[in-house]
This record gives structure tokens, sequence and C-alpha cells, in this order.
């Protein structure tokens, strides 16, 4: 994507209030690889038989399709900005701190998502709008590779469109978002808070599993979602760190609920950069290592997070240099 300048196209993204009003302030310019969010309504065919045409199976005075939107985002994994991802996953987090680096909580299965608006420029005179944009999934790769870590997300949204006025979220002066992205490297694992694992494969998953509802009424819209249980998948290749205890993990992997573990999943640049998955009940799928010879011994597998009592399946702590969203 290209902007009317050339260059690449600025995302700017703003919390969205209700379905109806596009916000005016409260901007932010983020960074971002591709978006793909798009309408898939347009018309749908009427094939009565009608007297006096030429010919009476033409698909004549087609109506109104029901309005979809949806589709997703490929952003850097960067430590200030997943603030607003987060967020807009899993709800307002609660921040501490009187400054850098603060710390930011989100839990997973709040009842109330963040939606949000979205504005890039795509001609002189046109800029895509995506309105009140629900984020679905948020995803990433835990392989170590080159270059920067990847998040993705897919997102359903009210409408997307082209406007010929700039949105004013996007146009009044946004705040740009610093940057502090994850290189491609090693993620740590751990139970009951001791880490147990280097990470050097996998991938992590996690989904509101929300869906639009269609009301006879005729509304139809983002607005009108449900939002499931959240889930929260992790496949893992694991290069177990020795000493005592340190493979007690392999103890947990037997598929059993009976078994089920306080596991973290941990991204850290430094002790004031860093992202923290906390799972209070995980349950790994049963799997045995594979002898390989000399060396540390390696071990992939999957697991599932489930809620513990009145705990979340997941807490995602970050910290960073961004003070929050404000009260």
């Amino acid at each position: 994507m290209t902007s009317r300048k050339g260059t690449l196209s600025p995302l700017t993204v703003a919390f969205q209030d209700d379905a109806e009003t596009v916000p005016t302030t409260g901007g932010f310019q983020v960074s971002h690889y591709s978006e793909t969010l798009a309408a898939t309504d347009g018309l749908s065919p009427d094939p009565a038989i009608e007297h006096g045409a030429t010919n009476p199976r033409d698909q004549e005075d087609p109506a109104d399709a029901i309005r979809r939107a949806g589709g997703g985002l490929e952003l850097p994994f960067c430590f200030v900005q997943n603030t607003f991802w987060l967020a807009a996953t899993l709800g307002l987090p609660t921040t501490t701190g009187e400054s850098a680096p603060y710390t930011h909580v989100f839990k997973s299965g709040q009842s109330a998502l963040k939606p949000f608006a979205m504005s890039a420029p795509h001609t002189a005179e046109h800029w895509k709008l995506g309105d009140y944009v629900i984020a679905n999934t948020l995803g990433f790769s835990l392989n170590k590779e080159d270059g920067y870590k990847r998040l993705s997300i897919a997102a359903l949204a009210r409408d997307a469109r082209l406007v010929k006025t700039e949105p004013g979220f996007s146009s009044a002066s946004p705040t740009l978002m610093g940057t502090k992205k994850a290189a491609g490297s090693l993620a740590t694992f751990g139970i009951d808070d001791t880490v147990v694992a280097n990470i050097t494969g996998g991938n992590f998953q996690y989904s509101n599993n929300a869906q639009l509802l269609d009301f006879v009424d005729g509304s139809d819209a983002s607005a009108d979602y449900d939002a499931d249980d959240a889930t929260v998948r992790t496949d893992l290749t694991l290069r177990l760190v020795e000493g005592s205890n340190k493979n007690a993990i392999l103890d947990r992997m037997t598929g059993k609920p009976a078994d089920a573990f306080d596991g973290f999943v941990e991204l850290a640049l430094s002790a004031d950069w860093s992202l923290r998955i906390d799972m209070p009940r995980c349950i790994f799928e049963r799997r045995q290592p594979q002898n390989s010879g000399r060396g540390m011994m390696s071990v992939s597998a999957g697991f599932n997070a489930y809620r513990s009592g009145s705990d979340p399946a997941a807490t995602f702590t970050l910290k960073n240099n961004f003070a929050g969203f404000g009260a």
C-alpha cells in the first residue's frame, strides 16, 4: 500500500465509543506491514420469472446483500504499540507506574471489547476508513527468525470503505506511538513461576471467538456481536533448561486435567521492555521427548489454557515507556 505522497501509508487508529459515530479525536499513528480489511456487501440477484421480459430468466432488479466486513492486520511485534493492540483485543488494561517503565495488565475474557476505527490514505482524495473494528484474534510466531517478530490480528468490522474527507481522528494531530520492535530471538517458558525452557519454535494464538449477530429487525452491524468464551492455544518447541526440577514439565505432559499447571510465556528485551503471558491452568497434550544424543533435551508439545476459578485463562503483562490511555 502506498500513500498519496508515495511513501508507506501511515495507519491511524482510535478507539470508537459507539457503532454510529466515527471518532474525531484520540487517534494513534502506528506501524503496520499490511491490512486487508474489506467489505463484502454487494447485490443479491433476484431470479424471479417475470412476465414481459425478453428472457424470463434474467436476474433483474437485484437487491442489497447483507453487509459484511472483516480482514486482518500484519503488524510489527512492538513493545510500545502492542499496548493498543492488546487493548483492542482484550479490553483496556490496568496501568501502574509513576514513570517509565509502566506496567499494563490485560486480562482475557472481559465482557466488553474495545472497538476501534482505522484510517489510511489511498490517493490525494481518498482515505480508507474501517468503521467499528473488533479485534477477534491475536497471534504471533515464537520461532527464532531473521528480522523482527510480527503480530497478526484478525478482525470483524461494521464497514470498510473509501471516503473523500480524511477522518477527524487521523487529521487532528494523532499521537505518534513510539517503536520498540522485538527481534526474532528466543522466548522463555516457565511453570510454577520458574523458567524451565527456552522456546525455539512454535506460535501463540488468542481468540475472542466473536461472531456477528443478524437480527430479524434488519439491523446488522458489528455492534451486534457475541463474544464466546475466549480460547488460548500455544504450540511450542522447547529446549529444556538443565538443573534441579527443571524437567518437571515432562511429568505434566499427560493430557489430563488433573495434571494442569501454572505456566507462562515471556518475550523480553530487558527488564523495562517485556511481555509475559501468565496462564494459571494449562493442559498439555501427551508428548514424549525424542532421544537425540548429547545436549539439552528438546520436546515439542501444544497446550490450551483455561480459566481457573475466578482467574482468567490468560493475563498479559506488558512493560514499556507508554504512560497509558488515561481514565
